[in-house]
């Protein structure tokens, strides 16, 4: 799912954690590369945080 408002995703967490069985999910399903940094995200201390905290800045 798509917010125009603030250009951002929704992503499904049930894809993430490889459980999504709908046939037409309305949320975004990320590529594998991604889904390992959303993961790695959810559990602190995982090598993949500082490569996704710099993704995430704008400065």
């Amino acid at each position: 799912m798509i917010d125009i408002t603030d250009n951002t995703v929704t992503v499904c967490m049930d894809c993430i954690k490889g459980r999504c069985t709908r046939e037409k999910c309305k949320y975004f399903h990320p590529p594998s590369h991604l889904q390992a940094k959303i993961r790695a995200a959810q559990n602190p201390g995982t090598a993949y945080m500082p490569q996704l905290a710099a993704v995430g800045s704008t400065a």
